[in-house]
């Protein structure tokens, strides 16, 4: 499975990466997110890649949902978490990850969902949380 982080600044903008995925063969803007590895527990699986993936860590965690993105060929489970109070600290991608960090006001981001400019199902359930958390 994976873990998927959310994570909110205080100005009410969403923390995205703009990166390369090859399947797709394009520039997906997403959230991050990352495999969970063997035996790792999904929370500390979804601080690790915040930092990795932002160079941001975030001083309060919720755990928002759990989810199946494709029951109908896979067993996967995704963990989503929000991440709030982000301070910077640098960031560590893998060797093979080219990732840029973007800023979105939620706002913003929901109409590029709506639009279809965000098309990552994972981003589009997280910011479906977001819109309707408090």
């Amino acid at each position: 499975g994976a873990s998927v982080i959310l994570p909110i600044f205080n100005d009410n903008t969403v923390l995205f990466v703009r990166q390369y995925r090859y399947p797709v063969q394009r520039v997906v803007l997403e959230i991050p997110a990352g495999k969970v590895d063997a035996n790792e527990d999904p929370f500390l699986c979804a601080q690790r890649e915040l930092e990795e993936e932002t160079g941001y860590r975030a001083e309060t965690w919720a755990k928002l949902s759990s989810f199946e993105p494709v029951p109908g060929y896979s067993s996967e489970k995704m963990h989503l978490y929000k991440a709030t109070n982000l301070h910077f600290v640098g960031a560590k991608p893998d060797e093979d990850e080219f990732l840029e960090p973007v800023r979105i006001p939620l706002d913003e981001a929901i109409k590029k969902v709506l639009s279809g400019e965000i098309k990552d199902g994972k981003t589009m359930i997280a910011l479906l949380w977001a819109n309707t958390l408090p």
